[in-house]
């Protein structure tokens, strides 16, 4: 615990904007009272409501939570989320008290780590858009659009990514907003020849009708975003620029990773 409270007071006075969670099992009552006792009273301690087992709570333990954690009434009830809309990763980010990052907690694949300076290269590529792009091609001979693939993506690497939060961290006032993307201006279909030669399929794009879904609607936006502003204030320099530069050895790292 004290190891982690003091990586939440360093955060704190650096301006980052976080919350602290825990989940609500019974054995832990007493180290959750100690921790809402020793974090600063402006950070807000969540309790994640354990509802594997029903009615798994008494009323005593449900008043005892709820003094600690005032929205902990609406976490202890199960909300239909399949299908809605997620910001996980986008404007959130889940960090561990070991400084490991992910999108989400409940997302076991890793982002980065906030207590580790990113390394000088990378040993794998994990973006969310452009390799299943690939995927597309190695199933159906072709990298498909949602669309005709007109509009551009702002893209970045995960490694890029992760270095400008390291930098936010460090150097960044509270407050502040900064848009992390490479210097390309690719739209969808130019993403898609590249993922399709770098399968092996000669550049080959299928467009597809969109489906109406938010995700799809999302994927046809148009968007021309510059990280100016980071590379000036933070000296950010991304050693990822283009993804049709590096398409085939970034698909061959992720292949081999399957």
């Amino acid at each position: 615990r004290a190891r982690f409270l003091q990586q939440c007071r360093a955060a704190d006075g650096r301006g980052v904007r976080f919350s602290v969670g825990v989940v609500g099992l019974k054995e832990h009552a007493a180290e959750i009272e100690a921790l809402r006792r020793e974090l600063p009273p402006h950070l807000y301690l969540w309790i994640n409501a354990y509802k594997r087992v029903p009615d798994y709570y008494t009323a005593d333990e449900l008043r005892h939570f709820t003094a600690i954690d005032p929205l902990f009434p609406l976490n202890n009830q199960r909300h239909a989320s399949l299908g809605k809309a997620c910001r996980a990763g986008h404007s959130v980010i889940s960090v561990d008290g070991a400084g490991t990052m992910r999108r989400c907690h409940f997302i076991r694949e890793l982002t980065n780590n906030l207590s580790k300076k990113p390394a000088a290269s990378t040993k794998r590529f994990s973006p969310s858009v452009t390799m299943p792009t690939s995927v597309s091609a190695l199933k159906h001979g072709a990298a498909q659009t949602v669309g005709p693939g007109e509009n551009h993506w702002p893209l970045v690497h995960i490694d890029d990514l992760a270095e400008l939060y390291v930098r936010l961290v460090e150097r960044a006032p509270a407050g502040s907003v900064y848009y992390a993307v490479d210097a390309s201006r690719l739209t969808q279909r130019e993403v898609a020849e590249a993922a399709a030669r770098a399968a092996g399929k000669d550049g080959k794009v299928q467009p597809q009708k969109p489906d109406g879904t938010p995700y799809q609607e999302a994927l046809m936006l148009d968007q021309q975003i510059s990280s100016e502003k980071a590379r000036n204030d933070l000296d950010w320099r991304p050693r990822h620029e283009s993804f049709v530069a590096e398409a085939e050895p970034l698909f061959t790292l992720w292949h081999s990773a399957q």
